[in-house]
């Protein structure tokens, strides 16, 4: 056996601790011993004295211990255990320079001409964004300042339903009076049809006679029996780009009014004034992101629902400390991934001359095992066999309880040859 990882574990916490070795070619647990001090680890490990590769974490006193017991074994430091050092600096310094909750103005993507929408519309809009695929159920109730269980509640409607479900009390009216209107019609045709003359259901009716020559020569099925009022927003739709398009060159509204006049809107000027309006309040509209979630960043790189790339860019900008930090973990992982050694060397050159702030400890940490951090990603080993026995071991260890010595626990593992 020449290869081999070890870690130490609890046997009572913040107590007694012990550790344990496995062989890193056969995954077996090779023994175990009931201390981590200097000295018992550093006689352990001399009685395997064939050992050429050990891989431990960054703990000062297993260095020490295999450094004295075999001075030309080649020591690996975990690479989980660097990221996760790493990571813990990353977070303690973010948590000093960012406040706890940070300001950015919203991105007008999708959110340009929505604000003014119906909650009928917006509803038809999230319909066809889902069905689009492009976007999860979180950000479409932001970007339509909505909440997430109304847009859920209205989605398994049909158009139908929303139809009757939204219909406004103007336009029930309207219906009313188109009902009204065709029985009055219906029933001047079948007078008209038993031979009654137009002179007299102009009497019977109190309509004049023109009224009733048009309600005879009528089409039933015809939908326009009554005007309908148009609403602003409908007058404005076909304009809606052209108006962003001059609001983003600075036209004040009556300027933009006179402009689309000219190409066939109807409607009137305070319309426009109105949107205008409120394009100005979404061009300067925020959002609060809390702290943890830009320093969740460092786990799931991937945006999320509460944050875009141009709200990214702009923290960013205002917090360069954040930019450096990032791009340096998330090449820390990548070099980690494909054992660069040469990206390796470089990023340890960037990250000592950049002297980023409170990175100070993190060096002096690095250069105090230096052989050892560079042959992690020199070699393929790692700690990960060790740390899944003490999980293992702690198991058996809870098992156990109550009727459990040290020894008794080494046995049972070992004549279990537990493997992984």
């Amino acid at each position: 056996m020449t290869k081999v990882c070890i870690d130490d574990f609890a046997i009572k916490k913040r107590q007694t601790y012990g550790t344990i070795m496995v062989d890193l070619e056969s995954h077996k647990i090779v023994d175990l011993i009931p201390s981590r001090d200097f000295d018992d680890v550093k006689r352990w490990l001399e009685t395997f004295p064939n050992l050429k590769i050990v891989c431990r974490d960054g703990s000062r006193t297993f260095k020490n211990a295999i450094t004295a017991s075999h001075p030309t074994a080649t020591q690996i430091s975990d690479r989980f255990h660097l990221i996760k050092n790493f990571s813990e600096y990353l977070k303690k310094v973010l948590k000093q320079v960012l406040p706890n909750a940070i300001t950015v103005i919203e991105s007008n993507s999708m959110r340009k001409m929505e604000s003014h929408l119906s909650l009928k519309e917006k509803i038809v809009k999230a319909k066809k964004l889902i069905k689009s695929g492009d976007y999860s159920i979180n950000r479409i109730a932001k970007e339509l300042s909505m909440d997430k269980r109304t847009i859920e509640k209205y989605l398994s409607l049909s158009n139908k339903e929303l139809d009757k479900l939204f219909m406004t009390k103007l336009e029930k009216q309207q219906m009313e009076r188109s009902n009204q209107k065709q029985k009055l019609i219906k029933q001047v045709k079948q007078q008209y049809a038993k031979g009654i003359s137009m002179r007299e259901l102009s009497k019977i009716f109190n309509l004049n006679r023109k009224t009733i020559k048009k309600y005879i020569e009528i089409n039933l099925n015809d939908t326009s029996l009554i005007q309908k009022r148009g609403r602003s927003r409908e007058k404005t739709k076909p304009f809606n780009k052209e108006i962003q398009q001059l609001f983003q060159k600075g036209y004040t509204a009556r300027k933009i009014f006179n402009t689309i006049k000219d190409q066939g809107f109807t409607g009137c000027e305070s319309t426009i004034r109105n949107l205008v309006n409120q394009l100005k309040t979404i061009q300067t509209s925020k959002t609060v992101i809390s702290r943890n979630r830009i320093i969740h960043l460092l786990y799931q790189p991937h945006l999320g629902d509460y944050l875009d790339q141009k709200q990214l860019v702009q923290l960013i900008i205002d917090y360069p400390l954040l930019g450096s930090f990032l791009s340096l973990f998330y090449q820390l992982q990548r070099i980690f991934r494909e054992l660069d050694l040469s990206s390796f060397a470089k990023w340890f050159q960037i990250l000592e001359s950049s002297k980023l702030y409170g990175m100070d400890s993190f060096l002096t940490g690095i250069k105090r095992d230096h052989t050892a951090v560079f042959n992690a990603v020199k070699y393929g080993y790692s700690n990960g066999l060790a740390e899944g026995s003490v999980n293992k071991t702690k198991l058996i260890k809870r098992i156990m309880f109550g009727r459990n010595s040290f020894d008794l626990l080494r046995k049972k593992i070992l004549l279990r040859k537990i493997t992984f």
